[in-house]
């Protein structure tokens, strides 16, 4: 078996196959409360795209109807680095494994196990990882306006999660979401399809929001964290064919925060690399 199975600190959730309740999740464990926030019971009766930041869910019906006509996905019966969101409203990467059984009362079942990984990738080939407590994440659509962020953006970075509502009112509110490029103006540059799924160095400002009274009295504890940082930052494309002419495209970057400005002098942030990853 995969290592994903050596420990049985795991999220279990059943969703359904069946053309009537294709994608309905019917059963889940106590561990879905760990990893996404959720009891059992508030899961049980929705579709699985709950627990999916929203550009993924857009496309995830599709993906199981491909799936039941073709009968084979490279989704399946492997572990893999999967970003979901938790009940707060965070993107979050997981280690998942979904598995394909049919059953004689409940017929064909999708059998998905999801754990946190104690290191990730933090370069699109998957060579070389950090640990998950450092990793970054923010989601962006094919324009770089961004979907989903991670706690630790927020957290670590001073990013307002509001910036992904289309429904505030703030410095940012326009007729689109915020882009990640307001943070860092060159990150969507000539270098960004070839050269940043390797991973590159940025400044990436989190001070605009500074000016903004609303967020400042909104999200008062993060103002101390909305500095000017130097960050090494990767991209990973995903790419989804919606019928024959239109191309879902979704832009996921992870940040690993180098150093930032607190004063005059950069404070440097030490980081451990290693080439395997390890899983808790």
């Amino acid at each position: 078996m995969p290592k994903f199975f050596d420990s049985d600190n795991y999220a279990m959730i059943l969703v359904s196959g069946d053309v009537q309740d294709l994608g309905r999740i019917t059963k889940a464990n106590r561990g879905v409360e760990l990893i996404f926030g959720y009891m059992p019971n508030e899961l049980q009766g929705y579709r699985v795209n709950k627990i999916m930041p929203r550009l993924f869910s857009q496309v995830h019906d599709e993906f199981i109807s491909t799936f039941l006509k073709r009968g084979h996905s490279t989704f399946i019966d492997k572990s893999q680095f999967l970003i979901i969101e938790n009940k707060m409203k965070f993107i979050q990467m997981t280690l998942a494994y979904i598995k394909v059984i049919v059953d004689l009362k409940l017929g064909l079942i999708f059998v998905s196990f999801f754990k946190l990984p104690l290191k990730v990738p933090n370069n699109a080939e998957g060579n070389q990882y950090i640990k998950s407590k450092d990793a970054h994440y923010i989601l962006c659509d094919a324009k770089g306006q961004i979907h989903g962020i991670s706690y630790n953006c927020m957290k670590n970075l001073g990013i307002p999660p509001t910036i992904i509502s289309k429904t505030k009112t703030s410095m940012l509110e326009t007729n689109s979401l915020a882009t990640i490029d307001q943070f860092s103006p060159n990150i969507l540059g000539p270098e960004f399809e070839f050269d940043l799924p390797k991973g590159m160095n940025y400044t990436f400002d989190t001070t605009i929001f500074k000016g903004d009274k609303y967020l400042s009295k909104e999200f008062h504890e993060l103002t101390g964290r909305m500095r000017k940082y130097n960050i090494f930052v990767s991209l990973k494309k995903f790419e989804f064919r919606m019928g024959h002419l239109n191309l879902h495209e979704l832009l996921l970057f992870t940040i690993e925060i180098l150093s930032f400005q607190l004063s005059e002098a950069p404070i440097t942030i030490p980081v451990d690399k290693t080439d395997d990853p390890s899983y808790s």
